[in-house]
């Protein structure tokens, strides 16, 4: 089991909305997450509460910093590559189109489901579990700056697993399904990916968009 906390003055106090009203709500959009078992609080003043929940733990996965690590050198078949970056996208969407935005969206927070091993993946049933959701937000609306942000981090995590131009105007389109934007939100994207980058490693990234 896995327990994450929500301390004053986070989601629970400043949106109303406790993580496991935001787990459902994931499900509810069809995004993969982590299964709660228990949840609660500490203290009376809704201000001041201190929330926990208690998650299956999930095994036979790895993340996908880590499953696409090695991309660059030894480039994955393209069939999974592309279902991987249609999971991606779809949740990313998704999710954005519900009112959610995670704050802390890399690529490092999916949790891909390779039990049986990697090599057995079906790129037509793929699971990719969101977590680290504790400091998540949930509007009616998800304002256009924290869309940037989040899809900035996807990509800033990934500028350096070897995908092409064509991979990013994939992942483009499949977003663009539920969530139409312009070239100035793609272009304040990759800005702030780049910055993200560079504040990382000190230089700049090598890298199609």
């Amino acid at each position: 089991m896995v327990q994450e906390m929500l301390t004053t003055g986070d989601v629970g106090r400043r949106l109303k909305q406790p993580l496991h009203r935001i787990r459902a709500i994931l499900k509810e959009l069809g995004i993969d997450t982590m299964t709660p078992c228990a949840f609660g609080s500490r203290g009376i003043n809704p201000a001041k509460q201190d929330s926990f929940i208690i998650t299956d733990e999930l095994t036979g996965t790895v993340s996908l910093e880590d499953f696409c690590r090695d991309w660059k050198k030894n480039p994955p078949e393209q069939r999974l590559k592309h279902a991987l970056i249609r999971k991606l996208a779809q949740a990313s969407s998704r999710m954005h189109a519900g009112g959610l935005n995670h704050r802390d969206f890399y690529i490092c927070h999916f949790l891909l489901d390779i039990t049986g091993g990697p090599e057995k993946l079906n790129p037509d049933n793929l699971k990719a579990y969101l977590i680290d959701l504790h400091r998540a937000q949930l509007r009616r609306h998800t304002p256009r700056r924290w869309v940037v942000k989040d899809i900035a981090g996807i990509w800033f995590s990934a500028m350096d697993i070897g995908l092409s131009r064509r991979d990013v105007l994939r992942f483009i389109s499949i977003y663009g399904k539920n969530m139409p934007m312009n070239d100035d939100f793609w272009n304040d994207v990759n800005n702030t990916a780049k910055r993200l980058y560079i504040k990382e490693f000190d230089t700049a990234p090598n890298c199609a968009f």
